[in-house]
């Protein structure tokens, strides 16, 4: 094999490799999201079987709702996280390098806009859900 070939395979392989170490880790992230919800959805199940409070005790009511809440808090910072990072990377970049900062182009600067704008407002609706679960459950 000539050096240009060898060159290839060797960017083709690094290009496979990186291909399924991202998508095994989203799986992962996805992964996790959905055993918190599910976790979550556990806790009221077990809490108001058929709609009937079926604890007596005020102690299996409270571990209850702290176990909720934990659920609760795990699941925002798993969202919220994430998110702090990749902003205070892109403030760092945007503060230390002057000179390479180059204005996007407007179909660029739309298609990002218009899907971090959709994320930033179906995040809250996701968590809403887990908020109105979560206040019918200290309702009792």
């Amino acid at each position: 094999m000539d050096k240009r070939k060898l060159k290839l395979c060797g960017k083709l392989i690094a290009c496979c490799v990186a291909f399924i170490l991202v998508l095994s880790t989203g799986l992962a992230s996805k992964a996790a999201i959905f055993f918190m919800t599910s976790s979550m959805g556990q806790v009221l199940k077990e809490l108001y079987p058929g709609g009937r409070h079926r604890y007596a005790r005020e102690k299996d009511l409270i571990q209850h709702v702290e176990r909720f809440a934990c659920w609760m808090w795990s699941l925002l910072f798993s969202i919220a996280v994430p998110e702090l990072f990749s902003f205070l990377h892109s403030l760092h970049i945007f503060l230390s390098r002057r000179d390479c900062w180059t204005r996007p182009r407007l179909v660029d600067f739309t298609i990002v806009f218009l899907f971090e704008t959709a994320q930033v407002v179906g995040m809250p609706c996701y968590l809403v859900s887990f908020c109105r679960a979560f206040r019918w459950y200290m309702a009792f």
